[in-house]
């Protein structure tokens, strides 16, 4: 005698199916974000922080080519300045890198700044030209960050 070890979905239970509901619904989604929970971060401070920061500072980011020995490589730089804004005021310059970040420069720069609302904040500098030079300038640049409406 053979028995059929197949599975009928109109067999399940109630309470399979309320099982089966609560790991596709609510366990599944839990476990995807923490998984991706830095990429997540980094996609919410670029897409809703990064625009109200620029409007409210005066600047945009965006990445610059940085020579590093023979190769060359992207990072998140200050790319423009808007005339008589908060960073112009400070002394920020297009071609500005911050340092002093270890988790990913754009998103710890965002992350601080969005923190700091608010609040006077000192930011370091160095030059996209002078980065790999042995004598490169770090400049300390203070700002006071606009406590401004969050981010849409």
């Amino acid at each position: 005698m053979q028995v059929s070890s197949k599975i009928s979905y109109r067999s399940l239970t109630a309470g399979t199916w309320w099982y089966i509901a609560t790991f596709l619904l609510v366990v599944f989604p839990l476990l995807l974000f923490l998984v991706f929970q830095n990429a997540i971060y980094e996609w919410y401070l670029v897409r809703f922080v990064q625009p109200t920061l620029e409007a409210d500072l005066g600047f945009t980011g965006g990445t610059l080519p940085v020579p590093w020995g023979e190769t060359v490589f992207d990072t998140f730089a200050i790319v423009s300045v808007a005339p008589g804004g908060t960073f112009a005021r400070a002394g920020v310059r297009p071609g500005d890198v911050p340092v002093g970040y270890v988790h990913g420069i754009r998103s710890s720069f965002l992350g601080h700044l969005q923190a700091a609302r608010g609040h006077p904040v000192t930011l370091h500098f160095v030059k996209v030209d002078h980065f790999q030079s042995s004598n490169r300038r770090v400049r300390e640049v203070s700002v006071l960050v606009p406590a401004g409406a969050p981010p849409n």
